[in-house]
């Protein structure tokens, strides 16, 4: 399976980490996050993940939907159009 590009902004600083996994390994982010690969079938991988509460955790398209929301939010707020 080829990864998913890597956005040009992000490669650039050196913020983005591939890492090939195998089942029951876990990655730690920080003090604080832990992911565990709980299963691997095909293409699909399924992840515990461990944080605090304060952290949150989201798949793209979700996180997406929120910070779209809160900027309509906020241009409502300014009364700013949407662009």
């Amino acid at each position: 399976m080829t990864p998913a590009p890597v956005p040009p902004e992000q490669a650039a600083e050196g913020r983005t980490r591939i890492i090939t996994c195998e089942r029951d390994q876990q990655f730690h982010i920080g003090n604080d996050v832990v992911i565990t690969i709980t299963e691997i079938r095909g293409f699909s991988v399924k992840m515990a993940i461990g944080a605090p509460r304060s952290v949150p955790v989201h798949r793209e398209e979700i996180y997406r939907r929120i910070q779209q929301a809160l900027e309509a939010e906020q241009r409502k707020a300014t009364g700013a159009r949407e662009p």
